[in-house]
């Protein structure tokens, strides 16, 4: 899920300036919050629906947006028996190092995050309990995506296209970091 920066209440804006390519927004309290409107744009939280760190999570956002890459690579990462494609999320480099080991606990334990996945899923999609596990056994998770927060999602490809999702889609399922898969989308 790609949400637009949202400007929490605590960040009241009451100015905005353009310098050298960047946003600046400046709040009443005078903190500057800086960044190409990419930076801005491309954030990964878990709705504020599911999520009890939004607001906090916002913040962190808008004051560290200058520090991100505009673009994002995914790199390939062995997680036990499988190469899997991870981001991170955009962070900048100090931030990504902070992800390392939360990144490592979440490679370790790939195959049960998977399959909570997948069961989440499933209950939706498959709906009565003999269509699930077909349901799970056509799909495998390919990549992780961990946000800037410690959240995460992983992308669910189907094995054999076209029997549950229309050919080039895959499916997106949202954790908390903790590991609790709160939602997911269809995706192309």
């Amino acid at each position: 899920m790609t949400a637009r920066s949202e400007v929490p209440p605590s960040f009241r804006i009451t100015g905005v300036r353009h310098e050298g390519g960047e946003l600046r927004l400046v709040a009443e309290d005078g903190r500057v919050a800086r960044g190409t409107p990419r930076q801005f744009r491309d954030v990964q939280l878990v709705p504020a629906e599911f999520n009890p760190r939004y607001r906090e999570q916002c913040v962190d956002v808008l004051m560290t947006a200058h520090l991100r890459p505009e673009e994002t690579e995914y790199a390939e990462r062995r997680a036990r028996d499988r190469t899997v494609l991870v981001d991170l999320d955009s962070a900048h480099p100090e931030r990504a190092r902070e992800l390392e080991p939360p990144l490592a606990g979440l490679l370790d334990r790939f195959a049960a995050l998977e399959r909570t996945a997948l069961e989440l899923v499933s209950a939706e999609i498959a709906g009565e309990p003999e269509g699930r596990e077909p349901f799970i056994a056509a799909f495998r998770a390919v990549s992780l995506r961990v946000y800037l927060s410690g959240d995460f999602e992983l992308h669910l490809s189907e094995l054999e296209q076209g029997n549950y999702l229309l050919e080039h889609y895959w499916i997106t399922v949202v954790h908390l970091a903790d590991g609790t898969p709160v939602d997911f989308s269809m995706d192309a």
